[in-house]
């Protein structure tokens, strides 16, 4: 009698403490960091740009963006002849990231005005500018190829 019931009391009590853990291991599992170069390698090997897109030095974000220095950016860039362009920023934080994101999208629109007098033509492509934000990166993408964003999208983790 009182010793199965004692010892099928502790066998549930020990079940119900391994289902616990593994529901809050399971769920404090860490995030998967993103790997910028894979993000990279993959958007520039998988994503048809028109034009031959050309590795422009970080040192240039401030320049090409308003972004400041001090933030890691992967840039490529178009010749000119289009508004094609692939970079990803990398912030200190989440809200850095968020003024990135603003930042960008000035970029995006200042994109156009520019084009807009020469090469009217490439406004539309701009109008489709593809801009995510993952925790502390940022990713802007200007092309006409219609699978880029599911690309970006699954590079991301």
């Amino acid at each position: 009698g009182r010793c199965t019931t004692g010892f099928f009391r502790l066998i549930l009590t020990a079940a119900a403490l391994m289902t616990l853990c593994t529901v809050l291991f399971a769920c404090t599992e860490e995030k998967k960091e993103l790997s910028v170069d894979e993000l990279v390698s993959g958007v520039l090997e998988k994503v048809a740009f028109e034009d031959e897109l050309t590795e422009v030095d970080a040192s240039m974000a401030p320049t090409l963006y308003g972004i400041e220095d001090s933030v890691s950016a992967w840039i490529y860039r178009g010749s000119g002849a289009t508004s094609e362009e692939f970079a990803v920023f990398e912030a200190k934080d989440s809200a850095d990231a968020k003024e990135i994101n603003e930042t960008l999208l000035s970029h995006i629109e200042s994109q156009k005005t520019l084009y807009a007098g020469y090469m009217p033509e490439e406004v539309s492509r701009l109008d489709k500018a593809i801009l995510l934000r993952s925790d502390r990166h940022v990713i802007l993408c200007v092309t006409d190829d219609g699978n880029a964003e599911g690309i970006i999208k699954s590079l991301l983790p």
